[in-house]
């Protein structure tokens, strides 16, 4: 992929379990995608609907039910799924707390700094365990591991 190339298209969202932790933290960026839980037909699941920004943007025909239709399928419940980048941006900016990616020995890890607003120094405050041969396969399970370490354990 060359640079031009490179568009928010290719951004990583967040986990689904992210994104429910984002909601009770009181992440309330709206964003192009969004986790909805889908019920009709046969079976419920949730599932990653785009395009635009909210479901209330989409064919709204029950709003007393407070429920959304896309496709024809209730939408009970919604979570914003916002890229990475744009959790890591609300973290720091809340929570003083920046995530760095780390590449050790073929895999990726991450390390935790906090944020002096002071003098804008970052100290290293939490870095995960790592054995040799461990660690995550890309640099977005890293991301994704880490917000989830956050958002259990900080915020």
């Amino acid at each position: 992929m060359k640079d031009k190339d490179i568009t928010r298209e290719h951004e990583k969202t967040v986990s689904f379990l992210n994104a429910k932790l984002l909601k009770l933290k009181g992440f309330e960026v709206r964003t192009d995608l969004f986790y909805a839980h889908c019920s009709g037909g046969e079976e419920d699941y949730w599932g990653l609907i785009g395009g635009k920004t909210s479901p209330q943007d989409y064919n709204l025909e029950y709003p007393e039910r407070r429920t959304y239709i896309v496709g024809g399928e209730d939408l009970a419940e919604e979570f914003s799924a916002p890229t990475q980048e744009i959790v890591l941006a609300w973290i720091l900016a809340n929570y003083g707390v920046f995530i760095e990616i780390q590449h050790k020995y073929n895999h990726f890890t991450y390390r935790l700094c906090t944020l002096n607003r002071d003098n804008f120094e970052l100290k290293p405050s939490y870095t995960p365990p790592f054995r040799f041969g461990e660690g995550f396969d890309t640099p977005e399970d890293a991301k994704d591991a880490a917000i989830d370490y956050v958002l259990n354990n900080l915020v």
